[in-house]
């Protein structure tokens, strides 16, 4: 793994910034070492070095994600087979992203705060050992790993986060998402198991 490492404009006098690219196609894992000298009004002596570091594990997720609008004709909690149905017609929109990480309704763009459908599917590999997968959602939210379903929260809910364990390797990940309507969230992330 590679990474970039710039030094920036310090926010406070005299301080750098340090910023940290990682520059793997496909995962970051990032460890950045530090050593400083205190200020006035530290415990640390001025002058005297001060050991810390930041870590983040962030793997992409190549995500291709497809939306629709529902109506009460295809409601997924009263109409579960005709919001299927309506997953195999043509979507109104498509996008590809790097991470499905929708913090609100606004997120899914205009238009698109209520009675919206989601699916996606991506791919992603990750080093060997354990991990664990996390989702927030609100509303409802169904996730496969390699065709075996591992998170299922299929009501109107608020912000929720559930997890599910992952191993280490290459992974298919497939999930489908309604916001119904109100509050909403999407957020999927992986991080090593502790």
């Amino acid at each position: 793994d590679r990474l970039k490492v710039e030094r920036a404009g310090g926010a406070l006098a005299g301080l750098p910034d340090v910023i940290a690219k990682a520059l793997a196609d496909r995962w970051s894992n990032v460890l950045v070492p530090l050593d400083r000298a205190g200020f006035e009004g530290e415990v640390v002596p001025a002058g005297a070095p001060y050991r810390f570091s930041y870590s983040l594990f962030d793997p992409a997720i190549d995500w291709t994600a497809t939306f629709w609008k529902f109506d009460a004709a295809s409601d997924p909690l009263t109409s579960p087979a005709a919001f299927t149905a309506l997953l195999s017609t043509a979507p109104a929109r498509t996008e590809s992203l790097e991470r499905l990480n929708f913090a609100n309704a606004r997120a899914f763009g205009d238009g698109w705060s209520d009675h919206v459908a989601l699916s996606a599917d991506g791919s992603f590999d990750l080093p060997g050992g354990k991990y664990v997968l996390s989702v927030t959602s609100d509303d409802g939210i169904r996730v496969w790993v390699d065709d075996r379903l591992v998170i299922e929260n299929w009501n109107i809910h608020g912000p929720t986060e559930d997890h599910a364990p992952l191993s280490g390797g290459a992974h298919r990940i497939r999930l489908q998402y309604f916001q119904n309507t109100g509050a909403a969230a999407l957020m999927v992330r992986i991080a090593r198991a502790r």
